[in-house]
């Protein structure tokens, strides 16, 4: 079997989709519960499988204070200790894996890695409308951040219109114009100000987390 390509080499492991503050959290969600099962291995319902396309991996946490497992691609299956106490596997609408287990753990995971967002051949990209309660989840952003989040995004993109185009814009100003740094100032502590609204007027600073979310909330304030 060929390598995996570069855009198929990406864990995940859950969806943070709305913002209060500088902090993410995930909407909560409709749930499945799987129980073990002796064969180990437990199917991941309702998601497609190209059986060509399938990679296992083998994976090691240590004592993680998160119930989150990551995997590559879509899981369809997933193999899980044994235990005594019979510990269900929850899985998300999205497909994340949530597993209660004290401690180390060792386990394997399943997955289809041919169904990036954007496929390195494709032209143009997939594009599908979202229902009512999807768009609701996926452009939230507080209502006090969406006026000056939008005329930052409109001095930098310009009369750009092209969805890709305008996030192509935005991703080169943060990596151009933007530092690294993992430690925010005293100030931003002490201010009444948005975290994310220090970091593109103020400090022009920050970690990854600073600069994924600029882009994410800029993307939303423009109905992206």
């Amino acid at each position: 079997k060929a390598p995996l390509r570069a855009n198929e080499l990406y864990w995940t492991g859950r969806a943070l989709d709305h913002y209060e503050r500088g902090r993410w959290r995930q909407t909560p969600d409709r749930i499945k519960l799987i129980e073990q099962l002796p064969t180990r291995w437990i199917n991941v319902p309702s998601f497609q499988v190209d059986q060509k396309r399938l990679t296992l991996q083998h994976l090691y946490l240590d004592s993680r204070g998160h119930d989150t497992l990551f995997r590559l691609g879509q899981a369809v299956a997933v193999s899980l200790p044994m235990s005594a106490s019979a510990i269900p596997l929850r899985i998300t609408r999205e497909g994340g894996l949530l597993y209660d287990w004290p401690g180390d753990l060792h386990y394997a995971v399943l997955s289809t890695t041919n169904q990036p967002f954007l496929s390195e051949q494709a032209t143009t990209p997939r594009v599908s409308l979202l229902s009512d309660n999807d768009r609701q989840r996926y452009l939230q952003i507080p209502s006090v951040l969406v006026a000056p989040l939008r005329k930052y995004a409109l001095r930098i993109v310009g009369e750009e219109k092209d969805s890709l185009k305008v996030a192509s814009i935005l991703e080169s100003h943060l990596q151009r114009t933007f530092t690294y740094r993992l430690t925010q100032s005293q100030e931003l502590a002490e201010s009444a100000i948005d975290p994310i609204l220090y970091f593109l007027r103020q400090s022009k600073a920050g970690h990854c987390e600073y600069f994924s979310s600029a882009l994410t909330l800029l993307l939303r304030a423009m109905d992206i």
